[in-house]
This record gives C-alpha cells, sequence and structure tokens, in this order.
C-alpha cells in the first residue's frame, strides 16, 4: 500500500502540510504524527514526526510541483519477513520518488493513510496507483 501527493499551491499561511498513517479513530484536528500510534511527514518542515510533537528533520521543505510519498511495507531489506511481531509493519516515505528517513516499525493499529492540510485553499493531487520505489 503506498500514495503520493503533489502540490498544487503552497501557501504556508499556518505551516502544516503533512502525509502519513494513523489509527481509525485519529481526532481531526490532531496534526499527523502527534497522536498515538500515528505517524507523519511534514512537508512544510521536512520532518517527521512519530507519536509525540518531538520530530526528526529527516528532508527539505517541498515546493511546488513536488511529490511526497507514503506507504506501508511488511518486509525488510533484502525481501525477509521481520523479526518483529507479525502486526507489525514499516512505514517509508519518499520525496520526489527517493527515499527519505529511515523506515519506522509502526503497530498495525494505525493504518489509515491520512493527508494533513490547515491552510484555506491548498491545492493537492492525490495519486492513488503511486508505485513505492524499491519494493
Amino acid at each position: 500500500m503506498f500514495y503520493e501527493i503533489s502540490f498544487k499551491t503552497l501557501y504556508y499561511v499556518f505551516i502544516i502540510l503533512a502525509i502519513g498513517i494513523v489509527p481509525e479513530a485519529y481526532p481531526e484536528n490532531l496534526r499527523l504524527g502527534y497522536g498515538k500510534r500515528s505517524i507523519g511527514y511534514h512537508a512544510d518542515g521536512g520532518v517527521l514526526y512519530h507519536g509525540n510533537k518531538s520530530g526528526e528533520k529527516v528532508g527539505p521543505k517541498c515546493n511546488v510541483g513536488d511529490r511526497i510519498g507514503c506507504g506501508i511495507s511488511f518486509q525488510r531489506a533484502g525481501g525477509m519477513w521481520g523479526l518483529f511481531s507479525l502486526y507489525d509493519y514499516f512505514a517509508v516515505f519518499t520525496r520526489n520518488g527517493r527515499m527519505i528517513g529511515q523506515k519506522v516499525i509502526c503497530t498495525v493499529s494505525s493504518r489509515f493513510l491520512a493527508v494533513g492540510m490547515h491552510s484555506a485553499g491548498e491545492k493537492v493531487k492525490v495519486i492513488l496507483d503511486a508505485k513505492m520505489p524499491g519494493m
């Protein structure tokens, strides 16, 4: 499972543009990656958040025309099944077709793909048939 968004406009009024994976009952007013069992890549700052408000800078700020992707991988490097629980998976993020940051182990309860935007008038294109690089 992998998807991308492409930025059509970027106003950065409130500086919240994110892509990620969340649990089913994730609050709509909570930024992606801030809540428990969620992960989100914030394109406006290139920061990855995983279950709290302390993020890690993994890439540059995105611009109009950039594509960021988010996917779920149940495999480890080399094609071997992971040495983690069957209820876990890797979350993978990309920018313009290239991997950014490290694969992050997540629990299966976080399995809903999400896009977060805050500024009125922002426009993105959601690409649901995107291919995950290297998979």
